[in-house]
């Protein structure tokens, strides 16, 4: 881990976002070149991850300094493997749930949470991924019962929009 602490310029942080629209819903996309360099500019120690260190340096020189509490949870949302660092795809992830998601919008962050590919839906595999990380314990054959279930587009994935209705009943 050890990161430098080099400054970063808040140019070399452009993550050049674009909306799309998603089953009717407004999604922002970072691009992935732009999302990459910045990665790079952060990545101090030339490691390939970043570590805690360095995405407190991402928050900040974009304005928004984070408690190391809060640090915590934004890391843990992207970071996929549990090793305490993120590669390019969890940072491009975590841009992606940052981008669409107020960090206190519990809900709405869990959802962007369990959309790894960024793709405005979740499918059976992310499903897996995600109650694993809820600590919640179902087999494959059972998620993808429930995905049959509750999925809402043809290719058998959950829109952001039946997500937050189904949220919305457990929460009740």
């Amino acid at each position: 881990m050890g990161c430098t602490t080099t400054s970063v310029k808040e140019s070399q942080l452009k993550f050049d976002p674009k909306e799309v629209k998603i089953n009717n819903t407004m999604f922002v996309i970072p691009d992935k070149e732009a999302t990459l360099k910045a990665f790079r500019a952060l990545d101090t120690n030339q490691s390939g991850k970043l570590d805690p260190n360095e995405i407190l340096v991402l928050f900040k020189t974009l304005g928004k300094p984070l408690e190391k509490e809060q640090l915590h949870k934004v890391f843990s949302l992207a970071d996929q493997n549990i090793d305490a660092c993120l590669d390019e795809n969890e940072f491009y992830h975590l841009m992606y749930i940052l981008a669409n998601s107020d960090v206190q919008d519990k809900e709405k962050i869990v959802f962007f949470m369990a959309d790894i590919n960024c793709s405005g839906t979740i499918d059976s595999k992310e499903l897996g991924i995600l109650f694993k990380k809820l600590d919640i314990s179902a087999s494959p054959e059972k998620i993808d019962e429930i995905m049959k279930s509750v999925a809402d587009n043809a290719d058998g994935t959950l829109s952001f929009d039946m997500f937050m209705a189904l949220i919305g009943k457990l929460t009740e």
